[in-house]
């Protein structure tokens, strides 16, 4: 055989390998169940898992191909869409109790390799995101702590002491660059309730 037709064999052998997974990709976005797809198509269902992952070289991760939801990779099991991490862990013997949840020590949602997944409680969850500083403290932070504030708590008093001398809202919004009823949540004490001088209407 010469080189020019094992060349076109290759690239015909990888045609049809592109053509194939795309076709496990489209069934699996369509819900078609794992089981199904794998039927279909002819291969074993832990063979059709291996097909919707890719490793990454760097982290150890197996990306996740196939469907997502919330950053999770997803698989119909034949019921409902499943998360992949569940379908890793049960096809490599760890299935997940009732209660508990797949855990990632990786931090990457859409990894599937069962070596990167613990099976843990929502807790051991919680805890595991609080050691690594990834929980969301902003929702704790009260006034100028909080990152995402645009006001301080000097401007709240600001905005509440002009309308107690009369200042009209329009005005006050304005300056403070604040939508009507930000500035009337602000000024009732609604907002910012941490800090006192507060305004009944």
């Amino acid at each position: 055989m010469s080189r020019r037709d094992q060349n076109m064999r290759e690239r015909s052998a990888l045609n049809d390998i592109e053509t194939f997974l795309r076709r496990v990709r489209c069934l699996n976005e369509d819900g078609v169940s794992g089981r199904r797809i794998a039927k279909l198509l002819g291969v074993s269902n832990s063979w059709l898992f291996e097909l919707l992952n890719t490793p990454e070289p760097n982290s150890g991760c197996w990306l996740w191909i196939g469907a997502h939801h919330q950053g999770y990779g997803t698989i119909w099991d034949g019921k409902r869409q499943a998360r992949a991490t569940h379908i890793s862990l049960l096809l490599h013997g760890r299935p997940i109790p009732e209660g508990m949840h797949a855990c990632h020590r990786c931090d990457n949602p859409c990894c599937v390799n069962p070596d990167h997944i613990f099976i843990g409680t929502r807790s051991d969850n919680m805890r595991d995101m609080h050691n690594k500083g990834r929980a969301r403290r902003t929702l704790s932070m009260k006034g100028s702590e909080n990152p995402k504030a645009r006001l301080t708590e000097d401007a709240v008093r600001k905005i509440r002491a002009d309308y107690l001398r009369g200042v009209p809202l329009q005005e006050i919004r304005r300056e403070h660059g604040l939508a009507s009823n930000h500035a009337w949540s602000i000024i009732r004490g609604k907002l910012w309730r941490h800090v006192v001088h507060q305004v009944k209407a």
